[in-house]
């Protein structure tokens, strides 16, 4: 009988033996798929982002038809095309046709900031960016995209303004279409907390955006992701600056998020901000079991 219960406890052991194989095999497996599908996930996320967007730029150029045809922002712009300096009376008026433009927009569509700028790209009239005002050189012709819309093409670009990224649309003011236009109307928007969390609602993703080597505005809209675990990209924007497919191609492979708690894919914005390393991350949380 002893011999018996030995035997039996040989096979006891040998069949725990093959269940914790098959359950560590099983679940090896599961995490290598959770790992994998988190990838692919991110990868889908970061071009989707992308496309968000692009579609917000189409909006908002698309918006600004309407002081690109308004009577007074013409007149604005007439009075000072062939001025050796810009009339105040055309600084006002310009500066209040945009400001009742601002205020009709839905909230969605609102701009920080809006320019008009000349033939010659001289600042005309502004609204919320009074700092301008201690400048009267001042001149945004030598930006692309407003250098494409004083020649009659619609723009959209990303600047990077004191530390801070802004999306930018710019149209131009025509008066007759056998002419170049009159000028330009420019729109700003500040990429903040309130733009993340819009595209982030819009994609259902995870978003952080930066510059400089420096975060600049985050928002998590997925479930269980906190947002605290978006401030861990903070530390790794200068590897990420280094990384050689972010520098040459504007985009990383997915990188560990945090103390491994999930995962993030950096991309570069294209446009002005380019050279400066403006870009967006996006972040999913780590789904395994132990």
């Amino acid at each position: 009988m002893m011999i018996l219960s030995r035997i039996w406890y040989v096979i006891l052991a040998l069949l725990l033996a093959a269940a914790y194989y098959v359950v560590a095999l099983a679940v090896g497996q599961y995490n290598r798929r959770n790992q994998a599908a988190m990838e692919e996930t991110l990868k889908a996320d970061s071009q989707v982002v992308s496309w968000a967007m692009q579609v917000d730029a189409r909006r908002r150029v698309d918006v600004l038809l309407l002081a690109a045809v308004d009577p007074s922002i013409a007149k604005a712009l007439r009075a000072a095309n062939g001025k050796d300096n810009v009339p105040p009376s055309s600084r006002e008026e310009g500066a209040r046709a945009l400001r009742q433009f601002n205020e009709k927009l839905p909230p969605d569509y609102k701009n920080d900031i809006l320019f008009i700028a000349d033939r010659e790209g001289r600042l005309v009239s502004q609204i919320n960016y009074d700092v301008v005002n201690g400048f009267a050189e001042f001149e945004l012709g030598g930006y692309p995209a407003v250098f494409d819309a004083l020649h009659g093409f619609l723009r959209d670009d990303t600047w990077v303004w004191g530390g801070k990224i802004a999306r930018v649309v710019a149209r131009p003011v025509e008066d007759d279409v056998t002419q170049p236009p009159l000028g330009a109307v420019v729109g700003l928007r500040w990429v903040d907390n309130s733009f993340a969390k819009e595209i982030g609602k819009r994609t259902r993703t995870n978003i952080a955006f930066f510059a400089l080597g420096q975060r600049v505005s985050h928002a998590a809209t997925t479930d269980g992701f906190e947002e605290t675990s978006l401030e861990a990209l903070g530390s790794d924007l200068k590897a990420v600056w280094e990384d050689k497919g972010f520098r040459e191609a504007g985009r990383t492979d997915v990188r560990p998020l945090g103390d491994d708690k999930g995962g993030a894919l950096f991309v570069r914005l294209p446009g002005d901000a380019w050279e400066l390393g403006a870009g967006f991350a996006v972040a999913r949380p780590k789904v395994a079991i132990s």
